[in-house]
């Protein structure tokens, strides 16, 4: 009973972010290099990190702020589609090469600016979409029923994530 408990408030904590980010604007990218598939991207107002990222490769935005809301993706499948001219294209996927000048690495850049229109959380397959201006999809796998999966959605009052061991969610 306290599983399914726990698993309802995770679920509505993904809900209200998805929700919430309708509308924010995508404006920092962090992916590539021994990170390996795993990408975070901020959105909304700049927040000052208590303590600026010691990362000379990421651009001084991220290193010196984080995002009002966040998304952080490790050991998921993923995949970013671009839906113009009425075909689906490929952009990048969680198995493309992650050198800095790459697919991976540049499909992602390629976020920076646009903004939020959609977003869904299904909480029976756990996968994530996210829908930004320009027709531009990110699908996050959420590995029902057993593939490997781990994401993490960071918004003003906490966060809540998917991982190897379950859900985890912390309000405030």
């Amino acid at each position: 009973m306290i599983n399914n408990r726990k698993q309802m408030i995770v679920e509505e904590v993904f809900l209200k972010w998805t929700a919430e980010v309708v509308g924010k604007p995508c404006w920092g990218v962090a992916a590539g290099g021994c990170a390996g598939s795993m990408f975070s991207l901020e959105f909304g107002k700049k927040i000052p990190r208590e303590k600026a990222v010691d990362n000379s490769m990421l651009e001084e935005d991220v290193r010196l702020y984080r995002g009002e809301y966040h998304l952080l993706v490790q050991c998921s499948h993923w995949v970013l589609l671009s839906l113009a001219d009425g075909t689906t294209k490929i952009v990048t996927d969680s198995k493309d090469d992650r050198s800095v000048t790459g697919p991976m690495v540049m499909g992602l850049e390629s976020l920076k600016g646009l903004s939020i229109e959609a977003a869904e959380f299904d909480p029976l397959t756990r996968d994530l979409e996210i829908v930004f201006t320009g027709k531009v999809v990110l699908c996050v796998s959420g590995g029902y029923p057993k593939e490997s999966y781990g994401y993490t959605v960071f918004f003003p009052q906490g966060y809540a994530s998917l991982n190897e061991e379950g859900f985890e969610v912390e309000q405030s």
